[in-house]
């Protein structure tokens, strides 16, 4: 049974320039990222009106553009739309949309990694996503998706631990599928958790280390993707216990 998680560890440690450019990081610990990792999706205090987005996103859809490495998808939408960027623009070659981990291994003389993208486009202060600037002082990678019916992310890994960023999600439609793979290697019929009553609108800090899957059941489903640096541990922190506090 392949491990699909030391497989992609494996390939990009192979890479000098990606290695010699992530040691330089800042560390987030197995230690810590275990105690804030206490589940597959983690909810955070943070929830966006879903119905204010969709009206607020439309007039920024003409930058949707094609997920980088997906285009043999091209029968059903999977596009993005850049957060938290290189430039701050919306238009223009962006690295940001698609795969990082395809980049490297595709260009492993000119490795791209999350914290190369720092400077958020304007979309990022529509009323809607005000409750998100509480991460200003760390944002890294980070994007909107927008997916058709049948779209998908196939099994895939994101994060490796000891992580050198957090990655956080949220759903804006409950017409998603999510499912992650406990001995990852994502042998469908076996060891497979599907996560039920997602809420939509509320941020989650996702374990995007475990091999995981997606696919839209409908059309025009926007998702949050968005990683942030280890500097916002604490903040994680206190967002996770009060919402904890709230549920109780």
């Amino acid at each position: 049974m392949v491990n699909l998680v030391d497989q992609a560890k494996y390939g990009l440690s192979q890479i000098p320039k990606l290695v010699e450019k992530v040691k330089k990081l800042p560390e987030i610990s197995k230690e810590t990222y275990s105690e804030l990792h206490t589940d597959y999706l983690v909810p955070l205090d943070i929830k966006i009106d879903c119905d204010s987005f969709l009206e607020e996103i439309e007039p920024y859809d003409q930058y949707l553009r094609p997920w980088g490495g997906m285009e043999k998808q091209s029968s059903v939408e999977l596009g993005g739309i850049p957060l938290v960027n290189m430039t701050g623009e919306l238009t223009g070659i962006d690295r940001s949309m698609g795969s990082l981990s395809k980049w490297c291994l595709d260009h492993p003389d000119e490795p791209i990694i999350d914290t190369d993208f720092r400077t958020p486009t304007e979309i990022l202060g529509i009323d809607s996503l005000k409750a998100l600037r509480v991460f200003d002082k760390y944002w890294t990678k980070s994007s909107i998706l927008k997916w058709g019916k049948g779209a998908e992310f196939p099994p895939h890994v994101d994060t490796f631990v000891p992580a050198y960023w957090y990655r956080l999600w949220s759903p804006l439609s409950a017409d998603i599928l999510v499912e992650f793979n406990t001995k990852n290697s994502f042998l469908k019929d076996q060891y497979s958790v599907r996560v039920m009553n997602l809420e939509p609108g509320r941020i989650y800090l996702i374990d995007t280390s475990v091999v995981h899957y997606a696919q839209a059941l409908a059309n025009n489903v926007y998702q949050l993707f968005l990683s942030v640096d280890p500097g916002a541990t604490e903040l994680i922190k206190e967002l996770i216990n009060k919402h904890k506090d709230i549920k109780d």
